[in-house]
């Protein structure tokens, strides 16, 4: 069964629902420019002690990225935890800001697909690399340390000032 797209939050934190399975990637529109492929979620609802909603679980998928060392498309695995607090208005969603990450729930929706969407978004690495580029050796002598220049502490021409008294 796959995850709905979103679901009513008070509802799921009542019966601390949980989701599994796969994510329609053609709702996911922001990320069609990484092909996503077989996304899935395993999402639970569940209430701390003091009554605070979390939604927690992992998200896991395939996306093709483009490395920025020599331009092949390549394709990336992703494997994502999620942990956000469920903030039912926007004084709640500040104060939890200190706890964790928290999510703005408006109207009793709980919007399953962009939550995914939005932690996938988070996860992708700033600098992608395929294989090939991640795991090529430096340059012969490319590693070794450069040497070090004779440089002034920025600090050392006031040792030589006399204070006034």
């Amino acid at each position: 069964m796959s995850i709905p797209a979103q679901v009513s939050a008070s509802r799921a934190v009542a019966r601390e629902e949980r989701y599994a399975g796969p994510v329609d990637p053609a709702g996911l529109d922001r990320l069609a420019e990484f092909e996503p492929r077989d996304i899935s979620a395993e999402l639970q609802v569940r209430v701390d002690v003091g009554r605070q909603g979390w939604l927690e679980g992992q998200v896991s998928g395939c996306l093709h990225l483009e490395c920025r060392v020599c331009s092949e498309r390549f394709a990336w695995s992703l494997n994502a935890p999620v942990r956000l607090a469920l903030a039912m208005n926007e004084e709640q969603e500040e104060r939890l800001m200190e706890q964790g990450e928290p999510v703005l729930v408006r109207e009793d929706c709980l919007p399953l697909h962009q939550i995914v969407e939005d932690e996938v978004l988070l996860a992708l690495p700033m600098m992608p690399r395929c294989p090939t580029c991640e795991n090529a050796r430096p340059p012969e002598g490319a590693d070794a340390a450069p040497d070090p220049v004779d440089k002034p502490s920025p600090l050392a021409a006031l040792k030589n000032l006399k204070l006034k008294h």
